[in-house]
């Protein structure tokens, strides 16, 4: 949800930045790899690469045309830092699993083009190439399995070499003088939770949560990198603990989860991301696990998301009313022309968006959480829920929603003090037991 359009954004500014720069003088100190045959001869190759994909006997017969395809054709192509071989990156690594690995039949051709990518690939990732043809690479290693799915077996194995490289690239700020940005780490991410949803080798199990929750609990932003880029890691990292613990967190993977709804110095949308991820754990299942700080960070951040919503109604309304000149119609301010909504826009997607995943996280933990706990988180729900009904409606404009808004903040900080109230320990009067 959020964080998927995050991820879309940050690899469309990653290919706005590296377009031009791929241009500059200062480009050349990337290192780049140029095919060593001609297309003609390439595709002349393929065909051989075709027919040991299909032919579990031909590999022996077309090894070498398999090896001089990849090696001296389709992986330099790879390294390709001009605007054209930048902007094919994406394709090439679609056709590499689409047409190759994943639609191959031959075991043994699969295999060995399997393990020619993986070595070729991890060159690259601790290499001086161009930022973008890294982070490519590891995010082929992130798609490398071990088994494929097919129709029988409709579950991949993910491979474990690739499994440890990505380790490697998430536990490292530099590797052979060479550093590794926050963007491979990124990548590195985006294949560890792959690896999680599918299983990941039991030798790196309790490696990947541990490197997953070191990153969680890092108070200070690393050296060159941006707070907001920071957080992202974190929520990042969430995504492959949930994957790890789906059938029930644990006391640290669920400490770690918490820290980030707690964390007032990430963004609401980060802390929402949180929120939402929670529902891919069954806490129901999960045994002895206190649920009371999941429960008080999960009211805070109901509150401050709703009071932000609250704000940003106001502010519309505010500017609605003082900028408009039509008039008042059904429920909508139309102008003189074809009935069109004037005045500012209200984000309701943003709305619905953070309503969405605060009543995840609250639905999640309500299962786990004890009979106190379930009852105020239950009591957190009835004010959102008008509201994302409102919201969901497509017709609903910014003046049908702003009122109902305000009203849910308020109806949150009566929930809120109800729990205050009820923590506070009752006082006896003195006076009362001799009256």
């Amino acid at each position: 949800m959020l964080l998927r359009k995050i991820t879309i954004g940050f690899i469309l500014l990653l290919s706005i930045w590296a377009f031009p720069c791929a241009q500059s003088a200062h480009a050349q100190r990337y290192k780049t790899s140029r095919p060593a045959i001609t297309e003609k001869v390439a595709k002349s190759l393929y065909w051989k690469v075709s027919s040991a994909l299909r032919d579990p006997g031909a590999l022996a017969a077309n090894q070498d045309a398999i090896d001089d395809y990849f090696k001296k054709h389709l992986f330099p192509t790879m390294t390709d830092i001009s605007p054209d071989g930048l902007g094919q990156l994406a394709k090439r690594r679609d056709d590499l699993f689409r047409r190759v690995l994943r639609g191959a039949t031959s075991k043994p051709a699969q295999d060995h083009i399997t393990n020619l990518t993986l070595d070729i690939m991890r060159k690259i990732v601790l290499d001086r190439y161009h930022p973008a043809v890294r982070y490519n690479a590891v995010l082929i290693l992130g798609e490398l399995d071990q088994q494929y799915a097919t129709k029988d077996t409709p579950k991949p194995t993910p491979l474990p070499s690739g499994t440890k490289t990505l380790l490697i690239l998430l536990e490292n700020e530099e590797l052979k003088g060479v550093k590794v940005p926050s963007m491979l780490k990124v990548g590195a991410l985006v294949g560890l939770e792959r690896h999680a949803r599918f299983g990941i080798d039991p030798q790196y199990t309790a490696q990947v949560t541990t490197a997953a929750i070191g990153l969680i609990q890092q108070q200070e932003t690393p050296t060159e990198m941006d707070p907001a880029v920071h957080h992202w890691l974190k929520c990042l990292a969430g995504r492959v603990l949930v994957q790890q613990f789906a059938t029930g967190p644990n006391a640290d993977v669920n400490g770690a989860l918490i820290s980030m709804i707690e964390d007032q110095e990430m963004s609401l949308e980060d802390r929402c991301c949180v929120s939402a991820l929670l529902k891919k754990m069954d806490y129901s299942a999960a045994q002895g696990l206190d649920t009371t700080s999941a429960v008080t960070a999960l009211g805070n951040l109901t509150q401050a998301v709703t009071h932000d919503e609250a704000d940003q109604a106001r502010d519309f309304k505010e500017e609605l009313l003082s900028g408009n000149q039509g008039a008042f119609r059904g429920g909508t301010f139309r102008g003189a022309r074809g009935g069109q909504e004037l005045g500012p826009p209200y984000e309701k997607r943003r709305l619905l968006d953070r309503l969405l995943a605060l009543k995840d996280g609250i639905e999640a933990v309500t299962e786990g959480a004890n009979p106190e706990g379930k009852s105020r988180l239950e009591a957190l729900v009835p004010p959102l829920q008008p509201v994302i009904d409102t919201a969901s409606e497509k017709d609903t404009t910014g003046i049908n929603i702003a009122d109902p808004v305000i009203e849910m903040a308020s109806e949150i900080d009566r929930v809120l003090r109800n729990w205050k109230q009820s923590d506070q320990p009752s006082e006896e009067n003195s006076d009362d037991e001799f009256s």
